[in-house]
């Protein structure tokens, strides 16, 4: 199965695996803090197209779950998806690199 994303990436998902997991092992983090348990309610994404299960809405409101918007870690694609992810769930990640004068070499 696939997950596209509204931005126009596609990305793989594996039978039985959240969303969450399927987009973490792609590069793609979300934000959270429960480390997709589903407790803390910060990965929510909005499943635009396809078919999918959610064991858990959290503490989504019914006009979130009508606009489909649903918690990654607790939503397994059933078929290929089109998903959005908004600018507040996305988990920006910064590699620093800096010069070792005793390895005369950078270090990340």
């Amino acid at each position: 199965m696939e997950i596209k994303l509204t931005s126009g990436k596609t990305l793989s998902v594996s039978e039985g695996e959240s969303l969450y997991h399927a987009l973490k092992r792609q590069g793609i983090y979300l934000v959270s803090s429960c480390g997709g348990k589903g407790t803390c309610g910060k990965c929510r994404v909005r499943v635009v197209e396809g078919r999918y299960e959610a064991v858990s809405f959290g503490n989504l409101t019914q006009k979130d779950k009508d606009a489909g918007t649903v918690m990654a870690c607790q939503t397994f694609p059933l078929e290929n998806i089109l998903v959005e992810i908004p600018r507040q769930s996305r988990l920006i990640v910064i590699s620093l690199s800096f010069w070792n004068p005793s390895t005369s070499g950078y270090c990340q």
